[in-house]
């Protein structure tokens, strides 16, 4: 086991986007349900999914206020994480980690590429972290002694 201080991406998951997928799909299907009763029923419901159509630029606003903590230089804070190394690899926790070195840092990771119908991709990320000087020479001397770097 070797612990050290990494420099972690905060991974936006959980109830946060729970509560960001429901309010869209309400949205969504609001506005859906006054196009087809504006269209069937009375006009005057198209004038409501127009306010509806609007509402979502307050929408952006509030959701790129919300997601602002995952993005640029604030989406990284510094964490002690634990290592350890089972049968050539290593771990976090339950988390199996991707080890690439870059420069004098070392990059640890987990991206898990889920291919969808019609060629399309998904990158899920459990962890991705950096380990950097003055941390650095020593994680990269663990890892040489294990065998995998």
């Amino acid at each position: 086991m070797y612990t050290t201080t990494v420099k972690c991406r905060k991974i936006l998951e959980g109830e946060p986007v729970r509560r960001l997928l429901i309010v869209l799909g309400v949205w969504f299907f609001l506005i859906m349900a006054s196009l087809i009763v504006g269209i069937k029923v009375t006009p005057y419901a198209l004038l409501l999914m127009f306010v509806l159509f609007v509402g979502a630029i307050p929408m952006a606003v509030i959701l790129r206020k919300s997601t602002d903590a995952y993005r640029g230089d604030k989406a990284f804070e510094n964490r002690d994480v634990t290592f350890t190394v089972v049968d050539g690899k290593l771990y976090t926790g339950d988390i199996v980690l991707d080890v690439r070195r870059q420069g004098s840092s070392v990059v640890v990771e987990h991206i898990r590429i889920i291919k969808g119908r019609y060629g399309t991709k998904t990158s899920m990320v459990k962890f991705s972290g950096v380990v950097e000087p003055p941390y650095a020479p020593g994680f990269i001397a663990f890892l040489e002694e294990q065998g995998i770097l």
